[in-house]
């Protein structure tokens, strides 16, 4: 929940009743050029997992330079992004919209009766504004390669979406990874280079 511009107090989730739903303090600053800085010291975590949550980063570098910074060489992450051209944008329900975004496109679902759960009832002109503003400003989703490109300095990278349809029978619905990757989530594990930022200062 944002409480103002410049600082993030709390994180709290959509769906009330859900697991974890209750607010939980973090403290994390942001100053008002978009620079990040997480309340750790320098080389705390071994391991490092995000779900669905950097798609909302607007400064890709301060993120990945945070991460990096209070990552031990050596240690991993996992994070799940949703594709840019998911078949339905996930906070809209939008299809496609992560990607392909005009106006007429927002005001054609807008007005079919596309809405996300806690909008129903919603007009559909105030729906098209409420959406058009959301992923122009609330939502930064990028392709694998410019994940990659974010990403690949610090940190060693390998896509595992193979690695859920080992386990999940639901995600075979897509077939393949590839596909599952493209339409419905990517899965980047990395591992935090010795020789990174940190190495090199300390």
């Amino acid at each position: 929940k944002r409480q103002s511009m410049n600082r993030v107090r709390e994180i709290e989730t959509d769906k009330p009743g859900s697991p974890g739903a209750d607010r939980l303090p973090i403290g994390v600053v942001a100053d008002p050029f978009g620079q990040y800085r997480l309340p750790f010291d320098d080389a705390t975590f071994d391991v490092v997992v995000s779900t669905e949550v950097l798609e909302h980063v607007a400064n890709y570098a301060d993120t990945v330079s945070e991460l990096h910074r209070i990552m031990k060489p050596g240690a991993v992450f996992i994070h799940m992004f949703p594709p840019k051209f998911a078949l339905l944008e996930g906070h809209t329900n939008i299809p496609f919209g992560g990607g392909f975004k005009p106006d007429w496109w927002l005001k054609l679902w807008s007005r079919a009766g596309m809405r996300i759960w806690h909008k129903k009832g919603c007009p559909a002109d105030e729906y098209y504004t409420w959406t058009r503003h959301y992923l122009d400003n609330c939502v930064n989703y990028l392709t694998k390669q410019e994940l990659i490109d974010s990403f690949s300095n610090d940190f060693d990278l390998e896509f595992v979406e193979g690695e859920l349809f080992k386990i999940s029978p639901k995600t075979r619905v897509f077939i393949s990874p590839s596909i599952y990757s493209n339409f419905r989530g990517r899965i980047m594990y990395g591992v935090r280079k010795i020789d990174g930022r940190l190495s090199n200062t300390a």
